[in-house]
């Protein structure tokens, strides 16, 4: 398959609190059914996804193809290997907001490789954190436990969203100050 959620001319819909890890394709793809741009993913939001791709996956959130108007917030969009975050092309950039992230220094604009410094230039992801390491994220990362750790630079650093009141395991949001990225959030005493 394309990927582990393919959503082909999905429109105005939540996808959240999500954990895909270990794809081999993509992790969410968000595209046209082939008949041109006409029917691309529109108007979605992208909020508080875990998605940490395989080395030889491909991108962890890909928009394309007339996929317009979608936010991408609150998410961790992690590849393992040579790939990167998000991937893009010009007929999906208008209205696209993506910010409060955790994603790699890898991006594809127009199958174009480029850096977060280049993609904040187009004026994304200008508070997402670049990522420090899957051990300094996560509990334990190679046996599948994708909980946020005591001290994962992605607690309190989201932002409040519409739509998600509760994580992966059903815990409310937020547990402090601020919304945690990813689909965890961390229980404060």
């Amino acid at each position: 398959g394309g990927a582990a959620i393919n959503l082909a001319s999905v429109r105005n819909s939540l996808i959240s609190n999500n954990l895909l890890h270990n794809n081999h394709a993509s992790g969410i793809a968000g595209w046209d059914d082939g008949v041109g741009n006409t029917f691309g993913t529109r108007g979605n939001r992208f909020f508080n996804n875990t998605i940490v791709q395989a080395p030889d996956g491909r991108f962890a959130l890909v928009l394309i193809n007339g996929s317009i108007n979608n936010q991408v917030k609150n998410n961790i969009l992690i590849h393992t290997g040579a790939r990167g975050s998000i991937e893009t092309d010009a007929s999906s950039r208008p209205g696209l907001i993506s910010d409060y992230n955790v994603v790699n220094n890898r991006f594809s604009l127009n199958e174009t490789f480029i850096t977060l410094a280049q993609w904040r230039a187009y004026g994304y992801d200008l508070h997402s954190i670049l990522n420090p390491g899957l051990a300094t994220l996560f509990v334990n990362p190679t046996g599948a436990n994708y909980h946020l750790k005591t001290g994962s630079p992605a607690i309190n650093a989201g932002v409040t969203v519409t739509g998600v009141i509760d994580d992966i395991d059903g815990n409310p949001r937020p547990q402090g100050l601020r919304y945690d990225i990813g689909a965890d959030e961390v229980l404060v005493p």
